[in-house]
């Protein structure tokens, strides 16, 4: 169980229609608007609108609060959201109308996306050319251990994916990689059952959110089952940061609940972290059993230890955080490391 511990989750869909009593022939709703003063709205336009008149927004991307923004364009009075897993205007999604200036992406589920915006003004239906076009980030996962008594292979769990491909081979070179399977789950850590002793594996993530488009992240890196149970060395994975401090965590009974939590306040620059376990206090055997992504906004953070084999007592706990720059995770350090009695 993990906690927000001062935050209030906000779940709402806001729908504002333009022309009501209007058959909406154009544009389509898009997945539940989670925050942001934004909305969706529907129209009776039918695309054959001009590009006449109105000048083309220029958007930008702030990864760290998930704000995509441009300034108001004269003579607009929404804007069309356009989206697509190439970075091609053309090849991209029929429009949603927006009607702010600031979008959420990763919030409305576009991991792994390229979006471009038009103005638009729906009472003349006209609109601009193609603003420029940015990219939201869908991470690629890590595989970290492989199970020999249950055949699980096991990786991190990415935020904003909805499945994982899993992809095997005689070689560690992914181009030459087959499909395997394919695993759907929303937990802390996926699995894939009875991988082939001695065969190479690696996953992507993917992001099905949006219908006929599917938006995959790079390979994972590449692991060789091994015929016994390991947790494997993921350090080449993880770029380290002179700059982002550990995390410091703590131990402690609450009454409240009758139980242990793993506490930790959050590091200045952290966007996640990720919580590691293992049966010594060598943070070289832990491997990582949970973690929270995208945790900007929590004044605090706490795990409930003892309601799952992953996260239970009598275990020794570490955690890191990381940032993304530049499509790169960077991770701290470990914390220090703490035994759940």
């Amino acid at each position: 169980m993990k906690i927000k511990m001062n935050g209030i989750f906000f779940a709402c869909a806001v729908i504002s229609l333009f022309f009501l009593g209007c058959e909406n022939t154009f544009f389509q709703k898009i997945v539940d608007v989670e925050g942001g003063s934004g909305s969706f709205s529907s129209s009776s336009g039918n695309g054959s609108g001009s590009s006449n008149g109105l000048s083309a927004p220029v958007i930008s991307y702030n990864k760290s609060t998930d704000i995509l923004s441009w300034d108001a364009v004269s003579g607009a009075n929404s804007y069309l959201v356009h989206y697509g897993t190439k970075n091609d205007t053309s090849a991209m999604s029929a429009p949603q109308m927006w009607n702010d200036t600031n979008f959420y992406p990763k919030k409305h589920g576009f991991h792994g996306f390229y979006i471009s915006i038009k103005a638009y003004d729906y009472n003349k239906d006209i609109y601009s050319d193609f603003s420029n076009v940015v990219f939201i980030e869908l991470p690629a996962p890590v595989i970290t251990s492989y199970d020999s008594n249950s055949c699980e292979l096991r990786w991190n769990a990415v935020d904003g994916a909805t499945d994982y491909y899993i992809y095997c081979g005689d070689s560690p070179d992914t181009s030459s990689m087959e499909l395997k399977s394919y695993h759907s789950s929303g937990t802390a850590y996926a699995s894939v059952y009875s991988p082939d002793i001695g065969k190479y594996y690696a996953v992507k993530a993917c992001n099905a959110h949006h219908g006929e488009f599917k938006a995959f992240s790079d390979f994972s890196n590449v692991v060789q089952i091994p015929s016994e149970s390991t947790n494997f060395d993921i350090g080449s994975s993880m770029t380290s940061s002179s700059t982002l401090s550990a995390p410091v965590i703590s131990v402690s009974y609450d009454s409240d609940t009758q139980a242990n939590w793993l506490r930790w306040a959050p590091v200045d620059n952290a966007m996640n972290y990720y919580i590691y376990s293992g049966a010594s206090s060598s943070t070289s055997s832990m491997a990582i059993v949970d973690s929270f992504l995208n945790a900007t906004d929590y004044a605090s953070f706490g795990v409930r230890l003892g309601l799952s084999d992953n996260l239970g007592l009598g275990k020794y706990y570490a955690v890191k955080a990381s940032y993304t720059d530049n499509g790169t995770e960077i991770f701290s350090d470990f914390s220090n490391v703490v035994l759940a009695n």
